[in-house]
């Protein structure tokens, strides 16, 4: 089952909602309207998964980015396998908002010269900070 883009959104918001973040009137809407509320988050997330393969580039960003929000360390090898082909076929935009989930679960992805400071913009660096990661993690 592939989600609509609109449906990722829906999922992300769900996903943090499991987190424990309250979700304002009009987000709790949008994931009531959706019809993706009766999903269990780890269903939600099982289903993403087996979205990505076949996916096109803007798809998969969006997929790793709503993956990015269950904060769950089991991704952890998946989020791997992902940036070494995404840093294949050379998608710097890709790697980063795989780079950010990796960071979010605490994982040193980002070389130790940006200081804490990241961008999408910086493409070199964080093809880089991918390679880097890798060679020492995977």
């Amino acid at each position: 089952m592939k989600f609509s883009e609109d449906n990722l959104l829906d999922i992300a918001l769900i996903f943090e909602q499991d987190n424990g973040n309250n979700l304002s009137d009009n987000d709790a809407l949008l994931v009531k309207n959706s019809g993706l509320n009766h999903y269990q988050p780890e269903e939600l997330e099982k289903l993403i998964i087996s979205t990505i393969v076949d996916a096109d580039p803007e798809y998969r960003s969006k997929a790793y980015w709503v993956l990015g929000k269950r904060f769950n360390k089991n991704l952890v090898h998946g989020f791997n396998k992902w940036l070494e082909v995404e840093l294949n076929n050379k998608n710097p935009d890709l790697v980063y908002q795989i780079l950010i989930a990796l960071d979010n679960l605490g994982l040193s992805v980002f070389g130790t010269d940006r200081d804490g400071s990241y961008s999408s913009q910086e493409a070199d660096l964080n093809m880089r900070d991918a390679r880097l990661y890798l060679d020492n993690h995977a």
